[in-house]
């Protein structure tokens, strides 16, 4: 029997993006990450920091089960990418939860749900420049899971922003 803890490849892992689409010079690497190899080193950093959003963040970990992330540089045309990406998150039921652009990039959140809990999360990343990264989390959250984890990090960043601006007007 064999097991694939985490695997790292040259070629697309995320079933929307088949290598045909992938232009000769685009450069691709892909990975997949069990989450029983990963839990305990990640564990282990969170606890060293103490911190709260850290404490967020650590039971948020413990319900991820698996993560896939696949990263195209150098890729001049996505919308082979982007058309079959759009047909597969309406085949398998996703939801849009965030879409944000700017001026070159484009950064979406989808959740593919069961009642009130999360089974997947994929979030793209694209931008003008031939550049995408595609992270596919798959677990058993909540979306108040997701939401305590933003909360505390945006919490902390107020704080250290606050501290920064404290520590120049004394100067």
């Amino acid at each position: 029997m064999f097991f694939s803890s985490c695997i790292i490849s040259r070629h697309s892992n995320m079933s929307f993006v088949k290598n045909r689409q992938i232009e000769r010079d685009a450069e691709v690497v892909s990975i997949s990450v069990a989450a029983f190899l990963a839990k305990p080193f990640v564990k282990r950093a969170l606890l060293e920091e103490e911190d709260a959003e850290d404490e967020a963040a650590l039971r948020l970990i413990t319900k991820v089960q698996g993560v896939r992330v696949l990263t195209i540089e150098n890729q001049k045309d996505f919308s082979k990418i982007n058309e079959r990406l759009q047909r597969y998150l309406k085949r398998k039921k996703y939801e849009e939860w965030v879409s944000v652009s700017s001026s070159e990039d484009r950064v979406n959140i989808n959740a593919k749900m069961r009642k009130s809990t999360i089974k997947r999360l994929l979030l793209t990343v694209s931008s003008e420049d031939g550049d995408g990264v595609f992270i596919c989390v798959k677990g058993k959250f909540s979306a108040d899971d997701l939401s305590n984890t933003v909360n505390s990090f945006s919490e902390k960043g107020l704080k250290k922003k606050k501290k920064t601006e404290e520590t120049v007007t004394e100067l």
